[in-house]
């Protein structure tokens, strides 16, 4: 790994590190783990863990499949935990650069194919979110004027990702013309260019049925291990949210994040999922209950993981810690 890698690697970890510390309101988590029972809290952790390994399975079956390497699942796990720190910084967590930066200096890939390679990851999650939000609404009968701004988010978004399956070519046409026409330089030009034709190539792939239906499957597996961790976390604060109702309110919430495109959702996807979640508890006296329990599943689904990635960013950024990079790459 190049010395400059290594340097952007350990400022982006010191710096999430800094933002974790200035955005958590340490004081009320602790009030929240407080008031938690523990049994559903190892419950939420457990769901948590299996998140991340579901994500890190899907990686290594996608890497194997692009780049025809192999990659073992700590290595895994250790890229999916740098990349969600990674892509912190970038709207919407669309744009992660650590996994296809440590798949470089491993197997010497392409850039541009392992960039393609995680904007389609990240199209599957977002599809994964319109399956559980299209679940949810007919199992708690909801509906009406709070959920259609969503509704019409979830369903422009899923008609983009059949748009790009079927029409690859048209979509790269569309991107290369609006990529010729940003004030930017030569150099910039002509990498996003190469990441269009990546994106392109990697869409042609994985449209496959023998590729698209496991990767559906996993994206899928992946969020509702996150909405029954949501639904633990609920039941610690006393909070019979349930699974449909925590599918709703996860679904609902990170949709609105990805609509407003704010690096990591961070506040409108609290105050979303406390809004939803209140709709479907209806009771108003649980008001705090219902903002600690959304604190609490954030700071444990979100500020954890990007913690932990963070100081995996820190290490792979180290001269000292050369084993680590091919470790955890």
């Amino acid at each position: 790994m190049t010395r400059s890698v290594r340097v952007l690697f350990l400022l982006a970890g010191a710096v999430l590190l800094g933002l974790l510390l200035v955005r958590i309101d340490i004081s009320a988590a602790r009030e929240s783990v407080r008031a938690a029972s523990p049994v559903w809290l190892v419950l939420a952790a457990i769901f948590l863990i299996v998140n991340v390994i579901v994500k890190a399975l899907r990686w290594r079956w996608m890497v194997a499949r692009f780049a025809g390497a192999y990659l073992d699942l700590r290595s895994a796990v250790a890229a999916i935990l740098a990349g969600v720190a990674a892509a912190s910084f970038s709207p919407a967590r669309t744009v992660d650069l650590a996994k296809p930066v440590l798949l470089k200096h491993r197997f010497d890939t392409s850039l541009a194919a392992s960039v393609a390679a995680v904007l389609v990851e990240r199209a599957f999650d977002g599809v994964a979110l319109v399956v559980l939000f299209g679940i949810s609404l007919p199992l708690l009968g909801a509906g009406g004027a709070p959920f259609r701004p969503v509704a019409a988010a979830a369903g422009l978004f899923l008609a983009a990702g059949v748009l790009a399956l079927t029409l690859p070519r048209t979509l790269r046409a569309v991107a290369l013309r609006m990529i010729q026409r940003l004030p930017v330089s030569v150099g910039l030009r002509n990498g996003s260019e190469r990441v269009t034709d990546a994106l392109t190539g990697s869409l042609s792939l994985w449209r496959k049925r023998a590729n698209l239906w496991p990767l559906m499957g996993l994206s899928v597996l992946a969020a509702l291990a996150d909405a029954a961790r949501a639904a633990a976390v609920f039941r610690a604060m006393g909070l019979s949210l349930g699974l449909g109702g925590a599918m709703l309110a996860f679904s609902a919430a990170n949709l609105v994040a990805v609509a407003a495109l704010i690096p990591g959702g961070i506040g409108i996807t609290e105050l979303s999922m406390a809004a939803v979640a209140g709709l479907i508890l209806r009771f108003p006296a649980t008001h705090a209950l219902v903002a600690g329990a959304v604190l609490l599943d954030r700071v444990l689904s979100y500020y954890l993981v990007v913690g932990v990635g963070a100081l995996i960013l820190l290490a792979l950024g180290r001269p000292s810690r050369e084993a680590l990079p091919s470790a955890g790459s």
